[in-house]
């Protein structure tokens, strides 16, 4: 006599008499929901944070091309700044829908020992949304 039966489904109707082996149950449906909805909610926070991540991460290479622009003026023959000096807004060109808002720059500069190199850093603050954020660059510049 052959039992046409698998071997877990004789299982399982000799540990649940009377219970069908097709199909799942109404709690593994339920635990099986429900994880699907906690990773749906994951992903979705995470696209959620996509395009704030996007817009930070452009008002970034806007304030490095202003501070850019304003380095590359002083080294072009404009004197140097001598102490702490804010950057007139008239000398940062920002493009047009830029994200930036409130960028405020000011450059700080000190000689070395009276040689004519200068140690010059552009200090930059800008706020993004309702964040705020700083950004500095240091470099040597040599004027004669």
């Amino acid at each position: 006599m052959t039992c046409s039966k698998p071997p877990a489904a004789r299982l399982l109707a000799s540990v649940h008499p009377g219970r069908s082996s097709h199909g799942f149950t109404l709690i593994e449906s339920l635990v099986a929901l429900s994880l699907l909805g906690v990773a749906m909610l994951l992903t979705l926070s995470l696209l959620m944070q996509e395009p704030r991540a996007l817009q930070r991460l452009e008002a970034h290479r806007e304030v490095l091309r202003a501070m850019e622009q304003v380095l590359e003026g002083i080294r072009a023959g404009l004197t140097v700044p001598s102490g702490r000096q804010p950057v007139d807004p008239g000398a940062i060109s920002l493009p047009d829908g830029a994200v930036v808002q409130d960028l405020r720059l000011w450059t700080e500069s000190s000689e070395e020992s009276g040689s004519g190199l200068f140690r010059l850093t552009l200090v930059a603050r800008y706020r993004v949304g309702s964040q705020w954020y700083n950004r500095a660059l240091e470099t040597r510049v040599w004027q004669p």
